[in-house]
């Protein structure tokens, strides 16, 4: 594991209308791996950094998913189950145990369920998981580990990026081409799944050449507001559900250029752009993951080309690697930054990120693992 230098660049937070400058990293005291816990006390640890823990693998898979790769996944705090949504596979879901081991495949659609394509899963507050059907326009909310659909909305908009929720309100991230919502990055609904207002920018604009814009990674924080930042920048927000930015934290990095059109070919003349993979939130503060090219970007890119043109990354490849980093927004400033190999995906809740990928022989693989801090 690798670790990134600490940033050189002054970090800027504006929270409730005043203006700070904060530089430097700050240190906690050790933190016991896989708990919450919240962090107090005096800078006295100079050697806290970012571990990861507890891995489990995802495996017994049904022969149909072998040397397929996930695209969403959830974990179910209460019992460890996680939930997945396989490339190929995209009205169902399949649940695995704490153990990783594999237990079940439910398709809540039924009978009706043929067309759908499942994108974006999340779990609310009541431990209900809601699954946003980009094939048929819908978000289903089911109870777990059943998979029975107790509620079934329409939804406007088809590419949701992710979901962040309070007690009856849900916000989804994503471009949504009504009247009301165009131009805006982040939607609010109510239980019932009915839209009531949209947000996120001073000055909407609905542009397809600016789509990348409008997508946003989203953290719950089990209250009445919720944490956003935007893929092309590093930038971190905290907005309530009736439309109120009331934080802001807007981060330089030497790693992460922040741009407007991202290259739509990937090819040897350009690295790819950095862009914001996933939050989450927890006691200790918001964690943000981060994609950036790997060193050896351009070996990892394939002579094959994709119907768009795209040159293929190789099995084995090593085209993206991973920042992750641990944020105190109340004081705003930068707990612990580290460098992962590989390109990790997102996280699965608080406290977890995971990871698929396909090595070498083609063989697809996905993981688990726990995050924490220590010394």
């Amino acid at each position: 594991m690798m670790r990134l230098p600490e940033p050189r660049v002054s970090t800027w937070l504006r929270l409730l209308g005043s203006v700070g400058t904060i530089s430097g990293m700050v240190v906690l005291p050790e933190v016991l791996l896989g708990q919450v816990a919240t962090v107090r006390g005096h800078p006295e640890c100079p050697e806290c950094r970012i571990v990861l823990a507890d891995t489990v693998w995802l495996g017994g898979l049904p022969a149909h998913l072998q040397g397929r790769l996930v695209e969403s996944l959830v974990r179910d705090p209460e019992t460890g189950h996680t939930y997945a949504v396989f490339d190929g596979d995209h009205a169902a879901l399949h649940v695995f145990r704490a153990n990783g081991s594999h237990a079940a495949t439910v398709s809540p659609g039924g009978p009706e369920g043929s067309g759908g394509r499942f994108g974006a899963i999340a779990m609310d507050l009541q431990g209900r998981l809601h699954v946003m059907d980009a094939g048929r326009g819908e978000r289903l909310v089911l109870q777990v580990p059943s998979g029975t659909v107790v509620q079934r909305h329409r939804l406007e908009g088809r590419f949701i990026w992710d979901l962040a929720f309070d007690s009856s309100r849900f916000v989804a991230a994503g471009p949504i081409a009504t009247r009301d919502a165009a131009g805006f990055p982040l939607h609010v609904y109510n239980g019932q799944g009915e839209w009531k207002l949209s947000f996120g920018v001073e000055e909407p604009a609905f542009r397809r050449d600016l789509m990348s814009l409008l997508l946003r990674r989203l953290a719950s924080t089990g209250g009445p507001s919720f944490w956003a930042a935007p893929i092309n920048e590093w930038r971190l927000e905290r907005w309530t559900f009736d439309g109120h930015r009331v934080a802001e934290l807007v981060g330089e990095r030497e790693w992460f250029d922040p741009w407007v059109h991202r290259s739509r070919v990937r090819s040897l003349d350009r690295a790819p752009e950095t862009f914001t993979v996933g939050l989450a939130a927890d006691t200790l503060g918001v964690w943000m993951l981060f994609g950036i090219a790997a060193p050896e970007w351009k070996e990892a890119l394939d002579t094959l080309r994709d119907p768009m043109g795209n040159r293929m990354i190789r099995p084995g490849g090593r085209y993206h690697d991973t920042v992750l980093e641990l944020v105190d927004p109340v004081r705003g400033t930068l707990v612990a930054s580290t460098r992962l190999e590989g390109s990790w995906s997102g996280f699965v809740g608080p406290g977890r990120i995971w990871r698929t990928w396909i090595d070498a022989d083609g063989s697809a693989h996905t993981i688990v693992a726990a995050v924490g801090l220590s010394r």
